[in-house]
């Protein structure tokens, strides 16, 4: 029987907002708390199902996730529409989770 694979939101989530509101303050952690809640909502279980299909593995994957994101607000990177800031996502995921397979 096929079971639906989703990322697990509560812990996960709470891990990707402390590290973001420990890195800033006031105005600029609730801006960072909104962009990312945003992205998750938006593309977190694209990037879960794409690090899930190479690493069959919920923890490692959840792992992925939170590396993606994280990769996301560090770069600060810009794209020329949502179809390219999805993409950048799930190739970084994809990178990530390669490079998982391969440390081990």
């Amino acid at each position: 029987m096929y079971q639906a694979v989703s990322p697990r939101r509560g812990s996960l989530w709470r891990r990707i907002l402390c590290f973001a509101a420990s890195l800033r303050e006031g105005r600029a952690a609730r801006e960072t708390h909104a962009e990312l809640t945003r992205l998750f909502e938006r593309y977190g279980n694209a990037v879960f199902r794409a690090a899930y299909a190479y690493l069959h593995n919920r923890s490692d994957a959840e792992d992925v996730m939170q590396d993606t994101f994280l990769q996301y607000f560090n770069t600060k990177p810009t794209f020329e529409s949502e179809q390219h800031e999805k993409a950048w996502l799930l190739r970084v995921a994809v990178n990530a989770s390669k490079n998982r397979l391969g440390s081990a």
